[in-house]
């Protein structure tokens, strides 16, 4: 169920916010915040760090690239997430990020901010960080 949410509220809005202006951006991050607060209640009720219990399961990791990205996304004080608002989600993420495969696979934020400012440009370009020149 929390996949399909993601699937649905949260996850397409991160972008929607990230590459539309005004009131389709606060639309968008509306929504992204009704997905997120789905996330939140799990946690509440679950009692445990993460998505898949004392340990991260799929969800976990199906999710976490969107929250390596929060300090790109997510930094405009229109659409700022607040961790008053998602206590959980936040110590869910500091968890996340706080894990040996997740610290391997993290990707520079420099890297990540290329390459929103290319997909802003309307030239995405993936292969930002490929090598040492970028």
């Amino acid at each position: 169920m929390l996949q399909a949410i993601w699937d649905a509220k949260s996850g397409p809005n991160f972008m929607k916010v990230t590459m539309t202006k005004g009131e389709e951006r606060q639309k968008a991050f509306e929504v992204l915040k009704e997905g997120l607060s789905f996330f939140e209640k799990h946690l509440g009720t679950s009692e445990t760090p993460f998505f898949g219990g004392e340990q991260p399961r799929f969800l976990d990791y199906s999710i976490w690239p969107w929250f390596e990205l929060i300090e790109l996304f997510l930094t405009d004080d229109d659409v700022k997430l607040q961790e008053a608002e998602f206590p959980r989600v936040f110590a869910w993420q500091a968890a996340m990020f706080d894990r040996p495969e997740v610290k391997i696979c993290a990707c520079e934020l420099s890297v990540w901010t290329k390459y929103v400012a290319s997909a802003r440009a309307g030239n995405p370009d993936s292969d930002i960080g490929l090598d040492d020149s970028d």
